[in-house]
Order: structure tokens, then sequence, then C-alpha cells
């Protein structure tokens, strides 16, 4: 009895450590991506966003288009939380340093994704509105 009891506890708490990030969320979001939009508006033409998850899968890598930035994240299904990102401190010039700061608002405001057509994947805040649109770059 003793040992089915042990049996029983040890399967209860294996089952209590199950990853927040299911294989189907993080295969979905596997590799580079570079954001098309942010808050519906097209990124500057100049300067390239990407986000990358294909180093770790609870962490965003990537550029803003002039810094390098990075934050830790959390999945469940097609659920994200994104941690406060961390970056380089380079001068940009206005315009990109502007874009900047909205992609990482954005970013911090993300709370659930959309798989769309064309390997896009569209990013929605808590009131489901768009906040980013990233394509997948495409693998050399």
């Amino acid at each position: 009895m003793k040992l089915k009891i042990a049996i029983l506890a040890c399967v209860a708490a294996l089952t209590g450590c199950q990853s927040l990030s299911p294989q189907n969320s993080a295969s979905e979001l596997s590799g580079v991506w570079q954001v098309k939009s942010i808050d519906g508006n097209s990124t500057l033409q100049r300067s390239i966003v990407t986000m990358d998850f294909s180093q770790v899968v609870s962490k965003v890598v990537g550029s803003t288009g002039c810094n390098q930035y990075s934050a830790l994240i959390e999945t469940s299904g097609h659920e994200i939380k994104v941690g406060q990102a961390v970056m380089t401190k380079m001068a940009c010039v206005p315009d990109i340093a502007s874009q900047e700061q909205v992609f990482l608002r954005s970013l911090a405001s993300i709370s659930h994704y959309k798989m769309m057509p064309e390997q896009q994947i569209t990013f929605y805040d808590k009131s489901s509105q768009p906040r980013l649109v990233i394509k997948q770059l495409k693998s050399e």
C-alpha cells in the first residue's frame, strides 16, 4: 500500500512539472522572423526589426532596427507572455529610435498570437488588438 501511495505521489509530482511551452507553440514560433508591421504601421524600409525564437524556446532575441534585445518568454498554446527586454544602448536616428520604442511597448503588451497564411504570425494584446505582424525569414 505504501508503495502505491509513493508511486502516485511521484506521478502527481511529475505531472505538476509540465512545461508552459507545449511542443506545438515552440515549433510554430521557431526560427528567425522579420517584423513587418507594428501597431498597424509598416516598419521603416531602412531598418530591419527581427524576432529570433530559434536559440532557446523560453527566450526571444533580435534587432530593434538599431539595438539588439533579448527577453524571456512563456508560451502555452497560442498564449505568450514576454518579460522585460534588455538591450544594447546604441544611439539611433530619431525615426528609428521612435520605431524602436513603439516596438518594445508592443512586444511587452502581446498576450496571444495567430498563425496566418504565407508564413506570417500576428501577435495580439489582451484586448485582441493586433500589435505585431511578423514573417518568417527564409533559412539559408
